[in-house]
């Protein structure tokens, strides 16, 4: 088992001090902004390659709640946990988005009965 150093525990807790930095915008996000100057069928190519990536990265950290679930929530597992549940949450919204993105990229006569 991996121990943390005395100066890695200080580093560590020097940079929790630290405010987090705004986050950037994912490229894939900026991709589809400029989405008209690219071929459309590559664009949906690149947000079904994200949704994909989306999919596998919930169902790792969906394995990773349910097994610390199993082990029962100690403060440390609570915040291992709820750290997961960002990521599944996060995974979730991006499904999302590039369904729904998808879908408005789909030929007008495709779109019948979409909001």
């Amino acid at each position: 088992m991996y121990e943390p150093t005395p100066t890695g525990l200080r580093a560590l807790r020097d940079w929790l001090d630290v405010p987090a930095p705004r986050q950037r915008i994912q490229e894939v996000v900026l991709r589809t902004f400029f989405g008209a100057y690219m071929s459309s069928h590559r664009l949906a190519e690149q947000l079904g390659e994200y949704r994909q990536q989306a999919e596998k990265l919930r169902a790792e950290l969906l394995a990773i709640v349910e097994h610390l679930d199993a082990q029962g929530l100690d403060h440390s597992r609570a915040l291992a946990q709820a750290t997961a549940r960002y990521g599944v949450l996060q995974a979730e919204a991006t499904i999302a988005w590039t369904t729904e993105t998808q879908v408005l990229l789909a030929p007008p006569q495709a779109q019948t009965g979409v909001r």
